[in-house]
């Protein structure tokens, strides 16, 4: 769980009986504290990606008055529909995280290091972080191909590196500026 919730986006997939849908939502400066719980989604940007036909036909939902301003040109435009998109279709075809569970994905970067924080979240009906070890780390340096993923291993207490499913999620997520 995190002791500073940092801007970030948050995904979960669904799965109905015509579509899957990929909840997503863009979470900036959160600090909002109700009842002594963090509020996160009090003031967070709604979208949902409906996928069909195994993933040859998408449709971003949104607010066409909401801010979905993700890449740095500081305009609403199709890169930033295309760049949401992407990272919920890397959602999509990961596996590690299962449906029971969704990711809220927060930027620690600084300087050489890119650093990206994928937390599990509990996905009912009151989403929110998992334990501090329900967590994974993807790390590179700005001039490497690929990140470098870890968690946290309960039974030996060390860092395990994990397989490459979570490459293209760290990959999409990068890309965006919030």
């Amino acid at each position: 769980m995190s002791d500073l919730l940092t801007s970030g986006i948050y995904l979960q997939k669904i799965e109905e009986v015509d579509d899957i849908q990929i909840k997503i939502f863009i979470m900036r400066n959160v600090d909002t504290l109700v009842s002594g719980q963090i509020d996160c989604f009090k003031n967070s940007t709604p979208l949902t990606l409906h996928i069909k036909e195994e993933g040859r036909a998408l449709k971003l939902d949104f607010d066409p008055w909401s801010d979905i301003n993700v890449t740095p040109d500081s305009s609403i435009d199709q890169k930033d529909i295309d760049a949401i998109t992407a990272l919920a279709l890397a959602y999509y075809h990961q596996s590690t995280i299962g449906l029971e569970n969704a990711a809220y994905l927060r930027h620690l970067s600084t300087g050489e290091l890119n650093q990206i924080v994928i937390e599990m979240w509990d996905a009912g009906e009151h989403p929110h972080p998992l334990s501090i070890f329900d967590a994974f780390d993807a790390i590179k340096r700005k001039d490497d191909p690929d990140f470098y993923i870890t968690k946290f291993d309960e039974e030996t207490r060390d860092r395990i590196e994990v397989g490459d499913d979570l490459q293209s999620l760290a990959h999409a997520f990068i890309k965006l500026k919030l």
